[in-house]
């Protein structure tokens, strides 16, 4: 499969995760008003779906990367759990800059 294949996959299984549940998106609350916002203006959200982070589902699936962090000047309250699941998890969706 494709690298854009993958990402397809990815943002696939995504959206699958929140239609047909309860969901609710949630700011990053410890990090300020820094943290509110990417470099390019985006608002930087949690999706969450029957309290399950969607983002950190999909990093531990392999289909998505825990790229945005501290590391990058967007520290998040999450980037720990997500880095660890970045680690342990197989890079399915060709996306991992490793």
């Amino acid at each position: 499969m494709s690298p854009s294949a993958r990402r397809a996959a990815a943002s696939i299984a995504g959206l699958l995760l929140v239609l047909g549940a309860w969901w609710r998106v949630t700011a990053n609350a410890g990090s300020g008003a820094e943290a509110d916002r990417d470099t390019y203006g985006r608002l930087l959200r949690y999706v969450e779906v029957d309290d399950s982070d969607v983002g950190l589902d999909l990093i531990e699936q392999g289909l998505a990367v825990a790229r945005y962090d501290s590391r990058t000047g967007q520290p998040h309250d999450r980037e720990f759990a997500y880095r660890a699941a970045d680690d342990a998890s197989a890079d399915l969706c060709g996306c991992d800059p490793r």
